[in-house]
């Protein structure tokens, strides 16, 4: 666990998952593993004048308690924290453009073909669906010619949808 956590990079909360993921892959207890937590707590952070939770991400009795932990976490860093950490920026690939389009589309925020070429479309699909869900944009950013998203907020998405924690799109309900 010291060495998945030491050897990780981005917020103190994606470190303590990594570390709580690697201690659950040495060995577990042997009638089985069903509960997580991941919870720091902060007088200086940017909303401590709301409160002092950064993360209360918590998991229990569930047969697959790494993904929904993982999800949790992912939940309340894409809710809390602007801007992350740039270490917990996930190159755009690909295959991630094509999932997030995919899934962008279903709930009626992405109109356009899962081609897997991040556009001005999917930017504006994924900034309406932040701010339905998340109360305000965490645009992706470029450098370095690839275009880059928190990881926080793509692990929401993915892990979410199948999960059926994303809110529809209220424009296009109508």
């Amino acid at each position: 666990m010291a060495d998945a956590f030491e050897r990780s990079t981005g917020l103190l909360p994606r470190r303590l998952l990594k570390a709580l993921l690697a201690g659950a892959a040495t060995g577990s207890d042997v009638r089985g593993e069903y509960s997580a937590s991941v919870r720091v707590v902060s007088d200086t952070w940017d909303w401590a004048w709301f409160t002092p939770w950064v993360v209360a991400a918590e998991v229990n009795r569930s047969g697959h308690w790494q993904a929904a932990i993982e999800l949790a976490v992912d939940t309340e860093l894409a809710e809390w924290w602007a801007p992350g950490d740039t270490a917990d920026l996930a190159k755009v690939t690909r295959e991630k453009a094509r999932e997030i389009q995919r899934i962008l589309r279903a709930p009626g925020y992405y109109c356009g073909p899962a081609h897997g070429r991040w556009t001005a479309e999917t930017e504006e699909a994924l900034k309406a669906w932040e701010l339905v869900q998340l109360g305000w944009e965490k645009p992706t950013v470029e450098s370095g010619g690839w275009r880059y998203i928190e990881e926080a907020v793509a692990g929401y998405l993915i892990l979410g949808w199948p999960r059926g924690v994303l809110v529809h799109n209220p424009v296009a309900s109508r």
